[in-house]
């Protein structure tokens, strides 16, 4: 994988997280030349998939949409209720 340049490098480090991991392939530039294709793609081929099998959670998107409505609770808790202004008929 090539990351792609970000403020913060959270693409490269999660590409050099993944490499460690021997889940991924971790290239900072494109090969330049066939030979440096050749090389990453042989590379590639010797990554075990299963690898990649403890990162996935089939529930990561509802743990995460509860963290964030958890944090919007805490957040607001104790916060004057919005005053909401009647909208006037035309």
């Amino acid at each position: 994988m090539t990351p792609e340049w970000r403020y913060f490098g959270e693409q490269a480090r999660k590409a050099e997280a993944l490499a460690r991991l021997g889940a991924a392939v971790h290239a900072k530039q494109w090969p330049g030349d066939i030979a440096g294709w050749q090389q990453m793609m042989a590379e590639a081929r010797k990554l075990d998939p299963d690898r990649l099998t403890p990162l996935y959670d089939p529930e990561a998107a509802n743990k995460a949409a509860g963290w964030l409505e958890g944090l919007t609770d805490e957040l607001w808790a104790g916060a004057e209720e919005p005053v909401i202004m009647p909208i006037a008929a035309q």
